[in-house]
């Protein structure tokens, strides 16, 4: 279930708001995540160009900030390769702090165990996915907290599945530290974005489906 934000908010206002968090130190020594089998049981899509997504308003971003505080935003389209729709990030080309997948409205994942994404790279990477979601503790205008997969992502060139529980994920350690106040992981009722960060500066994550999971 969609729930309407109360007025209509600047997508760029957003990132510039939330776009900052540093990565978290701990990434690069976690467990990597389990992979899954391809059939895809219980998944909803809503990245927006798979078969079967969610009519979902929203948005996939790159972005990069700059010395003085701004930031680049590269917004990106899913590309067709062999007539498949695929969501090519190519990094630092299209930004150097992850690939985003936004919603206009906060998405309601309660109902879901947690986050499914299809992906492969060009060279073998690791990665970490990140979910932005709200909490009144954070406060002001933008009230939204990033919470980091405690595994990370084993990328290669062939297609995998991974799952990844909704309990396997921790605040950020800005989070933790300067908004002591917020809860711990994911609010899951209330999510703005999933995040894809690379733990390499550059490379190529190719994205083939990006959802939830039921068991």
């Amino acid at each position: 279930m969609l729930r309407k934000r109360s007025a209509v908010l600047s997508t760029l206002a957003l990132l510039l708001a939330f776009g900052w968090a540093a990565p978290a130190s701990e990434t690069t020594t976690s467990p990597p995540c389990s992979v899954g089998d391809t059939e895809r049981v219980g998944f909803v899509a809503v990245d927006g160009f798979s078969d079967g997504s969610l009519a979902v308003d929203g948005w996939w971003i790159g972005l990069t900030w700059q010395d003085d505080g701004t930031n680049v935003v590269y917004h990106l389209e899913p590309s067709r390769i062999e007539g498949v729709p695929i969501l090519l990030y190519e990094f630092p080309e299209h930004g150097d702090t992850g690939v985003r997948r936004g919603f206009v409205e906060l998405f309601d994942a309660s109902s879901y165990v947690g986050v499914q994404i299809e992906l492969r790279s060009e060279l073998p990477h690791s990665a970490v996915v990140v979910i932005e979601s709200f909490d009144p503790a954070i406060g002001g205008q933008y009230s939204f907290k990033n919470s980091v997969s405690e595994c990370h992502i084993d990328l290669s060139s062939e297609w995998i599945v991974v799952r990844i529980p909704f309990g396997q994920f921790s605040l950020e350690e800005y989070v933790r530290e300067d908004y002591p106040d917020a809860t711990p992981g994911v609010n899951v009722q209330e999510i703005h974005e999933i995040h894809v960060r690379p733990l390499q500066s550059e490379g190529v994550i190719e994205i083939l489906r990006l959802g939830f999971y039921r068991n």
